[in-house]
């Protein structure tokens, strides 16, 4: 990706992670990749708007992604938000390197044209606090019939 693209990679990288990357001396990286400490929140979401395109395995990229409009993909092979890949917002890629790659390829030059700005309809909702009441009040009694509480 640095060769393709010619940009940076920067990676966010826990301590512990470094130190095993640098224990292991036959790894030979591209000179534009970069093992960084990890960043603050501001900073962080500073970099991923400003990103070619976020990598992630997080699981709330996707709701990054759309609601502050940048390309990002998940490196996941599975995520609990569905609404997030019916909407076309994420592709889940694995780890393998083409699919990867491709993945990219799709996100940026979606991005590039204008066509990335979607926010899935879930997202947009109002309500949310009338909803979650309602699905309590709604569940309360199935809940204590499983636990055996009687009213």
């Amino acid at each position: 990706m640095a060769e393709k693209y010619n940009v940076p990679i920067i990676l966010s990288t826990h301590s512990r992670t470094k130190n095993r990357l640098n224990k292991i001396d036959e790894i030979k990286l591209d000179k534009r990749i970069q093992f960084l400490k990890p960043f603050g929140l501001f900073n962080y979401v500073n970099l991923q708007m400003n990103a070619l395109c976020t990598i992630s395995d997080s699981g709330t990229i996707s709701e990054e992604s759309a609601i502050l409009s940048f390309p990002a993909i998940s490196l996941r092979q599975s995520m609990g938000i569905p609404e997030a890949q019916d909407a076309g917002i994420i592709i889940l890629t694995g780890f393998a390197p083409s699919v990867v790659l491709n993945s990219v390829d799709t996100v940026v030059d979606e991005f590039k044209n204008g066509g990335y700005k979607k926010i899935a309809d879930d997202y947009c909702v109002k309500n949310t606090s009338w909803r979650v009441l309602k699905l309590i009040l709604g569940n309360t009694k199935l809940s204590n019939k499983w636990w055996e509480i009687n009213e």
